[in-house]
């Protein structure tokens, strides 16, 4: 499972809009995929969200910084980035936990990052986001 772990997130590294169908094969039919703006079980749903993201984006790039196996789950701490062309630039690091089947299908893919970071990009949630966040931080000694 190692292997089948260690190609997907390298077909990760290198997509691009005319690579979604290697990616494809490597998922199950039921996969789960969740990020901060979408859930699904299903491979079709998954590519979906993968073609409107290289439709809404270009320069797209995923980089694995940490890669962790251990038998059928992967952990992944990743930087991501892209242009938007309203948002402009948007990079950011995330984790992702990913696993695979005994046939070495992705069965889920899971990503954690810090959403606001695409919020606070926009013009008036940018604000609110930024209050929040001042709001809410911690007052040092």
């Amino acid at each position: 499972m190692r292997d089948a772990l260690q190609n997907y997130v390298l077909v990760l590294e290198g997509l691009e809009q005319t690579k979604l169908a290697e990616l494809e094969v490597l998922l199950d039919d039921s996969v789960e995929f969740l990020d901060p703006f979408n859930h699904t079980n299903s491979k079709a749903e998954m590519m979906a969200i993968m073609s409107h993201m290289f439709r809404s984006l270009s320069q797209v790039n995923f980089a694995c910084d940490t890669l962790a196996i251990d038998d059928k789950l992967a952990c992944i701490k990743w930087t991501y980035s892209a242009h938007h062309h309203l948002l402009g630039d948007i990079k950011f690091v995330g984790m992702s936990r990913i696993e695979c089947n005994d046939s070495g299908l992705i069965i889920s893919h899971q990503d954690y990052w810090d959403s606001s970071l695409v919020y606070k990009k926009l013009p008036l949630l940018g604000r609110f986001f930024i209050m929040l966040k001042r709001r809410f931080k911690a007052k040092l000694i």
